[in-house]
């Protein structure tokens, strides 16, 4: 049981539907059902039953209701004061985010730090690893998002999450299938983006070990650009395909996750250093962790050593974890 579940379960009686509370929470209504029956099954009885107008309590969950609604204000309380003994209440923030990043994380991160800080002004900003990092530096940013990379480790990173690399093309590139072992990347024709950037080292450091050689046809910097080069089938690239999941089924791509070896990256938050931390920072770090590993919660991801599909390659990590 936990208190995002408490959370929502208060949500969905507030509303009297199932639908309506998980538009509002910004999720799915079947992850929302999911969570809804973990919670139950957490405590070991039923709490709520649908009839015809929507969902209603049972005896257990109006107790159920009644302790969760206060529990909630405690927290919230708790919160507060946390907030007040860290230098105050976030007045506003502004958190960059990696292009492919955005495109999942940008509204469900509004809505839940909307929720947290209502009076707060809070700005998303996209840019490319470096010059998020070269915006915190000079004060441009309040925190980034961003995959880990050697030269990030001076910051003190934090890890959030784990994304699972995957070869990504055109369908009428012939058929993958869920997997794909990396030595055949030799025979395919590759966009990825310039050396700098991305993960083109790492690709070419395992090309080498392997005793293959890739074959660049092209390098694009611009997503929107790579998207569009891929649905017109002129190669094949490597991506988070799970970040991408809407942009891959709207360009009528596909995916299959990269195997011998497996190739992953390090979802990280980075704050600036030497700099006197902002008002509330703590607790904005302590939001932005939450909900990104509850995205990743809801929608089913389970731990990296487990043979699943590549619609699910992703889970939350805990700091220090490999």
């Amino acid at each position: 049981m936990n208190t995002r579940a408490i959370e929502q379960f208060l949500k969905v009686v507030e509303l009297r539907s199932v639908s309506r509370a998980a538009t509002v929470l910004g999720q799915s209504q079947p992850a929302l059902s999911r969570a809804l029956r973990q919670l139950e099954a957490d405590i070991g009885t039923e709490l709520l039953y649908r009839d015809g107008r929507g969902v209603r309590l049972t005896d257990q969950g109006e107790r159920f209701a009644r302790w969760a609604a206060e529990f909630v204000d405690q927290i919230d309380q708790m919160r507060r004061d946390l907030d007040g003994e860290a230098g105050g209440r976030l007045r506003g923030a502004t958190i960059g985010l990696l292009p492919a990043l955005s495109r999942q994380l940008a509204v469900p991160l509004t809505r839940a730090l909307r929720d947290l800080y209502p009076d707060a002004l809070l700005r998303i900003v996209e840019g490319s690893c470096g010059h998020l990092v070269e915006w915190l530096a000079d004060g441009r940013l309040d925190i980034a998002i961003v995959f880990d990379k050697p030269p990030l480790r001076r910051l003190n990173p934090e890890p959030v999450a784990t994304q699972f690399l995957h070869l990504v093309g055109a369908k009428s590139l012939g058929k993958l299938g869920s997997t794909i072992p990396f030595r055949e990347l030799a025979d395919r024709p590759l966009i990825l983006s310039s050396r700098p950037l991305g993960n083109r080292g790492e690709l070419e450091g395992i090309a080498q070990r392997l005793g293959i050689e890739l074959d660049v046809v092209m390098e694009v910097d611009s997503l929107d650009s790579l998207l569009k080069l891929l649905e017109a089938g002129e190669g094949w690239s490597i991506l988070p395909a799970k970040a991408l999941q809407e942009e891959i089924a709207h360009y009528r791509l596909q995916a299959a996750e990269l195997i011998e070896p497996r190739m992953d990256r390090t979802l990280v938050l980075v704050l600036p250093v030497n700099r006197v931390p902002m008002p509330g920072a703590a607790a904005l770090v302590r939001a932005i962790k939450s909900e990104i590993q509850r995205i990743y919660a809801v929608e089913g991801r389970r731990p990296r050593d487990t043979g699943i599909g590549w619609a699910d390659r992703a889970q939350p990590m805990q700091r220090g974890a490999e």
